[in-house]
């Protein structure tokens, strides 16, 4: 993961953003998080269709353990281009 001025400077001060990854990376990644077949959804083919030179593909990570200690949050793939986010591919929600 990035230092949290990253996280901060592309707008989520409160989560973990990943280094730059590769869309291979990305796809391993989403298969660890649980989702087998994030190829064929809907949200990556807009990632893959509007990414740039220059663009970076990072998952942002905002599950935190709540006062029980218990994980809930979202996390998600988002494509950045700048500070911006161009397309995301959310997660799964855990509370």
């Amino acid at each position: 993961m990035e230092a949290s001025s990253i996280a901060k400077r592309l707008g989520f001060p409160r989560c973990k953003v990943s280094v730059p990854m590769s869309p291979t990376e990305a796809l391993q990644s989403a298969k660890r998080w649980g989702d087998p077949d994030a190829e064929s959804r809907s949200e990556w083919a807009a990632i893959v269709a509007l990414v740039q030179p220059g663009d970076q593909l990072r998952l942002v990570d905002c599950i935190r353990p709540d006062s029980e200690g218990i994980a809930a949050g979202y996390y998600f793939y988002g494509l950045f281009r700048g500070q911006a986010i161009v397309a995301q591919m959310p997660g799964a929600i855990i509370n």
